[in-house]
């Protein structure tokens, strides 16, 4: 009962207060013939309809609150979540771009291997075509007549010595049978 009479004994700020949480619902002064420093039944109604309100709208606000909380934490796991994922792409990114510049340095040396070799292959082909050169000119003054070798010169039959490494010889040394081809 003492804190009934501290609460009506300052009416105005109680009033004001509750006015401000309840909104447009102003509790209305104290009805006449009842005791100024004890409520009605219809205040202590009123009083107690709007501490529900109070009491409803903070369990709201924290309700909300609660909610956000959730929201923001799960939130923050999916964006951890994400980072990880994020994380573990750019490693395997990282892997492969190191094992994609492994094998371009392995291709890079392979390719200089066979430049070596196409240069080489060249340098002997170069040889073997002044060798040819040389062959061919040393033969040039060799050729006899076509009809000196019978009918097997016009078909890739060439008279050869074997003592000679292949080397064509006179039309005589056809009866030896050494055949061959110079190519």
């Amino acid at each position: 009962s003492s804190v009934r009479l501290l609460l009506w004994g300052r009416r105005g700020s109680i009033r004001e207060r509750c006015a401000g949480m309840l909104g447009s619902q102003v509790m209305p002064p104290p009805p006449h013939g009842a005791e100024p420093g004890l409520p009605s039944a219809g205040y202590q109604e009123q009083i107690a309809y709007g501490c529900r309100l109070v009491q409803e709208s903070c369990t709201k606000r924290v309700q909300d609150r609660e909610t956000e909380l959730e929201r923001l934490r799960k939130e923050g796991e999916e964006l951890r979540s994400q980072g990880e994922r994020l994380r573990d792409r750019n490693h395997q990114l990282e892997a492969e771009l190191s094992e994609c510049r492994r094998k371009n340095q392995a291709q890079l040396e392979e390719n200089r291997n066979v430049a070596q070799q196409v240069m080489s292959l060249r340098t002997q082909l170069g040889k073997l075509g002044k060798l040819r050169d040389r062959l061919e000119s040393a033969f040039v003054g060799e050729d006899a007549d076509p009809a000196a070798y019978g009918a097997d010169y016009g078909h890739g039959g060439m008279v050869t010595n074997s003592s000679y490494g292949g080397i064509p010889t006179e039309p005589s040394a056809r009866a030896s049978g050494n055949r061959g081809a110079l190519g």
